[in-house]
């Protein structure tokens, strides 16, 4: 793969990430009935959000299959450059593979991880 599609993917995983971020901050907004664990945010922002998420996690690891070889062929040390990149890459997974763990797995944590809308942090301090 050239410069241009590396360019292409890396601005679209900036820009996908962003979006995402903001989509579930809209998300957030919306009240959570934490009995039935059931969001009455919009299906379609839900999927959206989802659907941006796969596509994310799958440029990602194209952006990793391509790149983590490329260390191999360095003869000496890593520039400065290389291992900004390489620290950036590995925060990114890791902190993709904790998101991925909690809201696939460990379910019970999502609700230390998310904001609590102001109706049911209300609504739990009565009780």
């Amino acid at each position: 793969m050239g410069t241009l599609e590396n360019t292409a993917l890396g601005i679209a995983f900036w820009v996908i990430g962003l979006a995402n971020t903001l989509l579930m901050f809209k998300l957030w907004g919306y009240p959570f009935d934490h009995e039935r664990m059931v969001s009455s945010a919009p299906r379609s922002l839900m999927l959206l959000h989802r659907i941006l998420g796969y596509v994310f996690a799958a440029i990602y690891i194209v952006l990793m299959l391509q790149m983590v070889p490329r260390l191999w062929t360095y003869q000496v040390e890593l520039p400065a450059r290389t291992v900004a990149h390489l620290v950036m890459g590995i925060a990114i997974g890791a902190l993709l593979f904790v998101k991925i763990l909690i809201v696939r797995i460990f379910r019970h944590l999502e609700s230390t991880t998310a904001p609590c809308s102001a109706s049911s942090s209300s609504s739990a301090r009565r009780s």
